[in-house]
């Protein structure tokens, strides 16, 4: 059953976990690479990565009438980029953050007001740390 059935919502996945390297992160940067001029090439370049504003950017570009965004918290830089970009140009989207009970690392520091570490279990996003 779809999302959006079940939900009686419109719901929308960005599957980034579709991406041949398993992330954003690689095609936003070789795009914006690809991008430079030849003269700017030729100086080189410092790459960070802090860039997931640009998925929040993307999502706008891609759901112009978006309500609201749910996302994963893990260490917080997703949701963190994500909120940034849609926040400061659509400050009446709800940006969603969501964890998963076996790591709920995040709803603890909550809970305690502080950073605190959690007895990890599996969950279903491990499988990439599967031998093969």
């Amino acid at each position: 059953m779809a999302l959006s059935e079940a939900t009686g919502a419109q719901i929308y996945c960005k599957l980034e976990n579709l991406q041949r390297t398993g992330s954003f992160k690689e095609r936003g940067a070789r795009n914006a690479l690809l991008l430079l001029g030849r003269n700017a090439r030729r100086q080189g370049v410092v790459a960070a990565s802090a860039g997931n504003h640009a998925l929040g950017l993307e999502i706008l570009r891609q759901v112009p009438d978006l309500e609201a965004v749910v996302c994963p918290i893990g260490g917080g830089g997703l949701i963190a980029g994500i909120a940034v970009a849609i926040k400061a140009l659509r400050p009446k989207v709800r940006v969603i953050g969501v964890e998963s009970t076996a790591t709920g690392d995040y709803a603890a520091a909550l809970r305690k007001g502080r950073p605190v570490r959690v007895a990890r279990r599996a969950t279903l996003a491990d499988w990439r740390n599967c031998a093969a």
